[in-house]
């Protein structure tokens, strides 16, 4: 019989009987898809294009639709163009990329302005496609805007944000229409 301690050892299992796998350091990214250096990244960009929010809301529509003519129509009521409401509309659209870029740390809070925006949006005939189109313009504004102070995170970042807001409106788009399709099927 061997003393206290040898028994202990022989009983005791080593502290790690395998080596450990290997742990890979990366960035993690949230539920918008963005790291928290990109989410960082967009806000100090969009320090720099707040204080030319005013112009540019004027030449991302102006360049818009220079080259999309006919979706100036979206803002016709009535056989009526309301000159008013787009014009309002383009600062509107600016206030809410900044809402969105400045509480980019709370995503239930970006997930929800989304779905509102799809909703209203939905509700005027806007389709996906000229969602696409018109991100696209207020993605090369930003761009060009901070052509000088430029990184290849913030380009990435610009890149995600676009992509998940053009993805939200088609994602609900296409269950509106799978809903309205078997409200057709029942009857």
């Amino acid at each position: 019989m061997g003393s206290y301690i040898e028994t202990t050892e022989n009983k005791t299992p080593p502290v790690f009987p395998r080596a450990l796998e290997p742990y890979e350091i990366r960035p993690v990214a949230d539920e918008l898809g963005l790291t928290s250096t990109e989410r960082k990244s967009l806000q100090n960009g969009w320090t720099i294009i707040k204080q030319k929010q005013r112009r540019a809301a004027l030449n991302i529509y102006v360049n818009f639709f220079a080259e999309h003519e006919d979706l100036y129509e979206i803002f016709r009521f009535n056989g009526v163009l309301d000159i008013e409401f787009a014009s309002q509309h383009q600062k509107d659209v600016l206030a809410v990329f900044q809402m969105i870029i400045e509480q980019l740390d709370n995503s239930r809070f970006v997930k929800t302005m989304m779905k509102e925006l799809a909703l209203r949006h939905r509700a005027a005939s806007v389709s996906g496609t000229m969602w696409q189109l018109y991100t696209n313009e207020v993605k090369l504004y930003f761009l060009k805007t901070l052509n000088d102070a430029l990184s290849p995170t913030f380009v990435h970042a610009l890149d995600t944000l676009i992509n998940y807001i053009c993805d939200f409106n088609e994602f609900n788009e296409s269950r509106d229409d799978q809903s309205q399709q078997q409200e057709l099927d029942k009857e």
